[in-house]
């Protein structure tokens, strides 16, 4: 009997231990299957949630571009809240997964707990199925409905097939600020640079790999140390192309013998890299194109292009990873050097200062005749020129190597080893048309400009020079000019200070003009006075340059960074610049925008475009435009100093949320 029981105790513990495997096996696939969905759920929405974070980051950036207005089309903002809308129920469902696994395991044996968290785990996989679906279909149904097949080039311009259109897209008025040679154009001298300048600073080995020693094409001998130049990488190419028009010039061609040699600088700043094809060579062998026909090329520059300090963050956004332009040649080689235009001068270049008599009152000037502290130093050129490759100035520096200078006759303070004022040099503006300077000193009179922001000033009571140096000779005469040593045209040629029409060296070529301050600081915001066309207007070309003429002089580079182009289905180039007079002068009062080819309206369409002006648009004295919308008062309020918007009429809902920090211009229909 004894024995008998011992061995039914001894079969009990048995089953008894392979009950509570059995348990134990259950609670571990309970533990893993919930692990698993747990996993599933977060690679199904956390990388998506990632994705929405970037894609919501892009869209921030776009409406800071435009001065707090969204920019998206109808598409993009419900195909992003749909989206929104699903990863957070994802991360319910989630929530949901857990608080049923936790119910089943902590059960013990009550049947009802049981049951309830299996109802609960078999709604959450119900719903995590239904979710997955949605995602899939309103992915799909986007695309259709924004033409992205998931790849492509976006900076590849439809309107490149149309006649009078572009290969260029819109990444030149986002990634880039301006370049040169422009899109399309003809005739290029054939001893021309190839320029481009970003909107930030790129990583330099991004661009440029050093030169190795003994190569065809050297850099420039004593270009200086602390400089990059070398051979373009893979992500700037110059290629000639294959076809023998300019329109068939679609891609880059397959035949690397066609690729253009040469060197690349980039300037001090970052944002420009300047390429010399064939180096410094007088040789009409050893330039662009042919002396008897017109001959095209194509330039891309790839997403391999990185952000100055992020290698690898590309300058390009994932959806336009790269961006072509194209340029033709002419027969023809440019040896006339450039020159100032004295009538663009900003502060303006006068017989004696102060100007006496101030009457009438000259609106560069503060009522007694001198120039306000806070004005921006402004020179312009009768053409493109290439961009200083040193551009700060420090007055405890050696500056002497400065392509430009701005000096006071007295020490801008005690501490200071130099009279130069501490500064800025801007570059890459209005079509390579432009350079200013811009003091970092901060006003003592004045703390914060028309836009809040911080002002900085010119020495008070002072006599200011500004001296723009012609490059040194490359060779023993003629206008060809070394590199990095002063002014100089896109053709290399040094800059002609004397305006006599020739080169006569350094120090007979050197442009120089004073200017005297006071104590007068202007914070008044500038306000706009025309627009061209006018608002709402119909049936303009497609090709048509549009503009806006403000009250004072403007800061060029706020307009080539804070003007740009809405419009339905449009991706093409936007390149704002101040416009040129018929005497060739730079209006510094008118805004010109050059843009790809509109879209022809269609039989029963009408396609709009809203040119942006954003209050981030300065005057010549950091003033922000600051646009109001008020129509009722007829801009009555605009001699106290507040914008206006004239001839906008009655506003669509949707165009007035795009306009209600900035001034629109017209908002137009377009016919071929």
């Amino acid at each position: 009997m004894s024995r008998v029981i011992k061995l039914l105790v001894k079969q009990k513990s048995k089953i008894n231990k392979m009950k509570q495997k059995t348990v134990n096996l259950q609670l571990l696939k309970k533990i893993t299957a919930i692990i698993f969905v747990f996993c599933l759920a977060v690679f199904l929405f956390v990388p998506n949630t990632s994705v929405h974070a970037q894609e919501l980051t892009t869209g921030l950036t776009a409406v800071g571009e435009n001065a707090g207005m969204p920019t998206a089309s109808l598409t993009d903002i419900i195909g992003n809240i749909i989206k929104i809308i699903l990863g957070i129920l994802g991360i319910l469902l989630i929530g949901i997964i857990i608080y049923a696994g936790f119910l089943y395991m902590t059960s013990g044996g009550n049947p009802d707990q049981a049951k309830k968290a299996i109802v609960w785990i078999k709604n959450a996989v119900i719903g995590l199925t239904i979710i997955i679906f949605s995602y899939a279909i309103t992915t799909f149904i986007i695309n259709m409905l924004t033409g992205d097949d998931g790849g492509g080039d976006g900076n590849i311009n439809i309107a490149g097939n149309i006649p009078g259109g572009s290969l260029s897209g819109g990444a030149f008025g986002t990634v880039i600020q301006s370049h040169y040679p422009a899109p399309e154009q003809t005739n290029v001298v054939r001893n021309s640079m190839i320029m481009v300048t970003f909107r930030q600073p790129v990583g330099a080995a991004s661009v440029i790999t050093p030169k190795e020693d003994g190569a065809e094409y050297p850099c420039p001998a004593g270009f200086g140390e602390g400089k990059v130049c070398g051979n373009l990488t893979a992500s700037f190419n110059v290629y000639r192309c294959a076809e023998a028009t300019l329109a068939e010039c679609n891609d880059l061609p397959a035949d690397k013998t066609l690729l253009v040699p040469g060197y690349a600088i980039m300037t001090e700043d970052k944002r420009t890299v300047m390429f010399n094809p064939y180096g410094d060579s007088n040789e009409l062998a050893k330039q662009l194109g042919s002396e008897t026909e017109n001959v095209p090329y194509i330039v891309k520059l790839t997403s391999g292009i990185t952000v100055d300090g992020k290698p690898g963050v590309s300058i390009f956004r994932a959806t336009s990873p790269q961006y072509f332009w194209r340029f033709e040649t002419g027969t023809e080689m440019d040896l006339i050097p450039p020159q100032v235009r004295m009538n663009s001068l900003m502060p303006p270049k006068l017989d004696a200062y102060p100007k006496v008599p101030n009457e009438p009152k000259d609106k560069r000037l503060d009522d007694g005749g001198f120039v306000y502290l806070n004005q921006i130093i402004i020179a312009n050129f009768n053409e493109p020129v290439m961009a200083l490759t040193s551009q700060t100035q420090d007055c405890s520096l050696g500056d002497s190597k400065l392509e430009a200078q701005v000096i006071n006759f007295q020490k801008v303070a005690p501490a200071c080893a130099l009279n130069t004022i501490n500064g800025d040099w801007r570059i890459g503006i209005n079509n390579f048309r432009t350079i200013q300077f811009l003091s970092n000193l901060p006003c003592k009179n004045a703390t914060t400009n028309s836009c809040g922001e911080k002002v900085y000033c010119l020495p008070q009571d002072a006599t200011i020079n500004v001296a723009l140096k012609s490059a040194a000779p490359l060779g023993e005469s003629g206008c060809p000019g070394l590199v990095g040593t002063g002014i100089m045209d896109m053709a290399g040629n040094a800059l002609d200070g004397n305006a006599n029409g020739t080169c006569d060296g350094v120090v007979a070529d050197i442009f120089q003009y004073e200017f005297k301050t006071k104590d007068s600081i202007d914070v008044t915001a500038p306000q706009i006075v025309r627009l061209d066309p006018a608002n709402a207007a119909a049936n303009i070309a497609v090709d048509l340059s549009l503009g806006a003429e403000f009250s004072e002089a403007l800061d060029p580079e706020s307009v080539d960074q804070q003007v740009t182009i809405l419009g339905e289905t449009f991706d093409g180039y936007v390149d704002p610049n101040m416009a040129t007079l018929p005497d060739g002068d730079t209006n510094l009062e008118k805004i010109m925008i050059r843009h790809a080819s509109f879209a022809p309206a269609q039989a029963g369409a009408v396609i709009k475009y809203t040119p942006i002006v954003r209050s981030l648009v300065k005057d010549s004295r950091q003033n922000c435009f600051t646009p109001s919308r008020d129509g009722t008062s007829a801009c009555k309020d605009a001699d106290k100093g507040v914008s206006c918007c004239p001839n906008l009429g009655a506003i669509p809902f949707q165009q007035q949320k795009v306009n209600a920090a900035s001034c629109g211009l017209p908002s137009a229909e377009v016919v071929d």
